[in-house]
């Protein structure tokens, strides 16, 4: 009887300190398409999307999924901006599966809702991919004024050493019409071509940018609209993109 007391205790002892050093798995992140889920312990989550520590054969590894990849998430250790977050890489990924087959009008709107949400936001793959690809489907739609905010949104998180996926043609072929690592300027949207009522909207739209702490950039911002026509009588004057060349040049070596 002793024996099997004994034997009890041994078993109900080993299976203690099982549990006590099995892996956890708090937070359960499913992802789109056929992707198995992700299942580990949250360790951070922001604009980038959510850093998860996994444990596959005794190896710990620490990931980032991006929020456009993200379907839902489940656990204890579900972020707080969880939902905020969620809805955002939502109206990313509709968008970028619109541009996928072509149909920018359509992108449009759930482009614009990703690019408000990553406007100012700490620098990221999804946040570049969306003002980029917001700022090409404003200017296709023939909002051009509207699309020069994310577009300098693009430039800011760019040069912070941060690009949107190469797999994705269409928005690198639109990142590469929004801007040039080497001039860090809108190619697309130069000033010179804002009537005044244009520039006045372009104005209007960049009220408030922050550089995020970019000198280099702040300084050409203030040139780019500084070289915008301010009246209808000086919209035939000479160009007005040699106003911002040199800040530009200066920034694109800074």
């Amino acid at each position: 009887m002793c024996a099997g007391l004994v034997h009890r205790a041994a078993c109900a002892a080993l299976f203690a300190l099982a549990v006590a050093h099995a892996p956890c798995r708090a937070d359960i992140i499913e992802l789109r398409g056929s992707a198995a889920p992700i299942d580990g312990d949250t360790v951070r989550s922001g604009p980038a999307g959510i850093e998860v520590r996994t444990r596959r054969a005794g190896l710990e590894q620490v990931q980032n999924v991006p929020w456009s990849q993200i379907r839902a998430v489940r656990g204890a250790g579900v972020p707080k901006d969880a939902a905020q977050w969620l809805a955002a890489g939502e109206a990313l990924w509709r968008g970028r599966t619109r541009v996928a087959r072509g149909d920018w009008q359509l992108a449009l709107e759930p482009l614009e809702r990703a690019a408000r949400a990553w406007a100012g936001a700490a620098p990221s793959a999804d946040g570049v991919a969306a003002e980029s690809a917001c700022a090409e489907a404003l200017r296709r739609a023939g909002r051009a004024a509207e699309a020069v905010r994310p577009a300098f949104e693009a430039i800011r998180v760019a040069r912070a050493g941060i690009a949107a996926d190469a797999a994705e043609a269409r928005i690198a072929d639109a990142e590469s019409r929004i801007f040039d690592a080497r001039m860090p300027i809108p190619a697309s949207l130069s000033p010179g071509a804002f009537d005044a009522d244009g520039a006045k909207a372009v104005r209007a739209a960049m009220a408030g940018f922050d550089a995020g702490g970019d000198a280099g950039l702040a300084v050409v911002v203030a040139a780019y609209l500084d070289a915008l026509v301010d009246s209808p009588a000086s919209d035939a004057a000479a160009p007005a993109t040699p106003k911002i060349d040199a800040p530009a040049k200066a920034a694109a070596v800074a």
